[in-house]
């Protein structure tokens, strides 16, 4: 085993990169082990923060920076020179994670004084010149915060910059900044500058900043519209400019060939923009959050709507405002190639155009209330394999009528289904019993006090009971939400536990996927 050449360990050690920890054994077993182990350890940052990896960087910066820091009064470590040059191997620099990691280390022994705050930006500019210095090259950069106040450090002028970010994979820009000094703004631009022109095959792009400086605004188009294979994109503009969320469409131009993932945030929505969106011939998923629907060319719209088809197989709509007109365009522009729907926005132009265009939907998550179930009917039309029914309302009151229709506008495909609202065992028992789908796995989402309408009681596993005995072992699972909080033996009786146990599972963990969208 000692002899293994390190080329080798280096290739193994690669299928064990998702096990980080059995790395500071292999530290101990010899040289070449040690060797091949400490550049995988140092690739990127652990969390939480932490002031040891500080202490680490610290001995490793020059004697003058050091001397400035013990000028301004930081206790610096007394630790002998490193073995290794740790900041080389690092490959994803988060600058937030750095300053909270030195924040952690200046308040070891108690709270920063406001004269002291000067360590925190000058200890972040020196570790920061330290990495670019002497990184190989970075795949990953992360800047700004969502905290109240943050610093930006000074990356563009450092005279290995363009080394350090030429080979940039992935880029995340997000923060408040209005709540950051002007020289952070300064700093920013500047970096967004070089960015543009020297790291330009990044290909997952997250921009979520909430930004008013002008140059950003004009600067960010610039840098995507600069990327040779963006795959993933991500984008919120906050700004309410017009201008600037045309400038930042504009720029998807020179990603048609390549983009296969695009989310935005707070844009407007409009023909304009869905000609954009047609155009992007590998374009996979789209998540849109918190956007306006706005009503323009209605011409343009129909004529884009009837000569393109988009390749998107997955669409994720959420607490946006408007007209839902233009989700409906979106579906039948993805006609028969859309698989996964998660929206909030759903009225009945939205159910036609799925049961009309997506005969290959097998994902579907909607939310439901009264005026919506009448037209439920046009599920049958799909082969929905896995049906989310969600309401944040805790007061619908559904008549019989309405369980009915809902437990008959199943669709006959359908497996998974999740209820994600309020329903007493009464009224689950109207659905299943209309229900015709084989389902195999039923989620739900219910109150823990057994006392309340829908609490996780024994009435509730009676209505499972039996609807498994119908479906003659062809149910499997029963998933209740409520984490830990839920307990099997707790919440239902012994003997009803007993009736289960050659019928079906019951499992208290399952990802809620309404709220992961959010």
């Amino acid at each position: 085993m000692s002899d293994i050449p390190i080329n080798c360990l280096e290739e193994i050690f690669k299928y064990l990169e998702d096990d980080r920890y059995s790395f500071y054994s292999f530290l101990l077993v010899n040289r070449n082990w040690c060797n091949a182990a400490v550049p995988i350890i140092w690739r990127e940052h652990w969390s939480p923060p932490n002031a040891k990896i500080i202490e680490t960087y610290l001995a490793c910066l020059p004697e003058q920076d050091r001397d400035v820091l013990l000028d301004q009064g930081v206790d610096l470590p007394d630790a002998p020179e490193p073995l290794f040059n740790y900041p080389r191997y690092l490959k994803i620099l988060d600058c937030a994670w750095l300053e909270e990691s030195i924040y952690a280390y200046l308040t070891v022994d108690g709270p920063l004084e406001p004269e002291d705050i000067v360590q925190l930006s000058s200890m972040l500019s020196m570790i920061c010149k330290l990495i670019i210095n002497c990184t190989d090259g970075l795949r990953g950069l992360e800047v700004g915060d969502w905290k109240e106040h943050y610093n930006i450090p000074e990356l563009a002028s450092l005279p290995r910059v363009r080394k350090a970010l030429s080979g940039l994979n992935e880029l995340h820009i997000h923060g408040t900044c209005y709540t950051v000094t002007l020289d952070g703004l300064d700093n920013l631009s500047n970096l967004i500058t070089v960015l543009t022109h020297f790291s330009n095959n990044i290909q997952f792009m997250n921009i979520d900043c909430c930004h008013v400086d002008k140059r950003l605004g004009k600067r960010l188009p610039a840098l995507i519209a600069s990327q040779n294979n963006l795959r993933h994109l991500l984008m919120e503009d906050t700004s309410q400019d017009s201008t600037l969320s045309a400038s930042l469409i504009s720029a998807l131009s020179n990603q048609f060939n390549s983009l296969r993932v695009l989310a935005i945030s707070r844009f407007p929505i409009d023909e304009v923009f869905l000609l954009k969106l047609s155009r992007c011939t590998k374009l996979e998923s789209m998540n849109i959050f918190h956007c306006r629907y706005v009503e323009g060319d209605n011409i343009l719209l129909q004529r884009i709507k009837s000569q393109i088809k988009l390749s998107l197989s997955r669409i994720t709509c959420l607490n946006n405002s408007g007209n839902s007109e233009i989700l409906s365009e979106i579906i039948e522009m993805a006609k028969q190639n859309l698989t996964v729907l998660v929206t909030d926005d759903i009225g009945a132009n939205v159910l036609q155009s799925l049961s009309t265009s997506c005969v290959n939907l097998e994902y579907f998550m909607m939310n439901i209330n009264t005026e919506i179930i009448p037209k439920l009917s046009l599920l049958l039309e799909l082969n929905i394999k896995h049906l989310i029914l969600h309401s944040e309302s805790t007061s619908i009151n559904f008549t019989t009528e309405m369980l009915v229709e809902i437990g008959q506008s199943l669709p006959l495909s359908l497996e998974y289904l999740d209820i994600d609202f309020v329903v007493d065992s009464g009224e689950l028992e109207v659905i299943l019993r209309e229900c015709r789908a084989g389902i195999k796995r039923l989620g739900m989402k219910l109150a823990i006090d057994p006392n309340v309408r829908a609490g996780v009681n024994d009435q509730f596993l009676e209505v499972i009971i039996n609807y498994a005995k119908r479906r003659e072992g062809k149910f499997k699972e029963l998933r209740i939400d409520r984490g830990r909080e839920f307990l099997k033996d707790k919440h239902f009786s012994k003997g009803m536990l007993a009736r289960t146990s050659n019928l079906f599972e019951i499992s208290h963990e399952y990802k809620d996927s309404w709220n992961y969208f959010r």
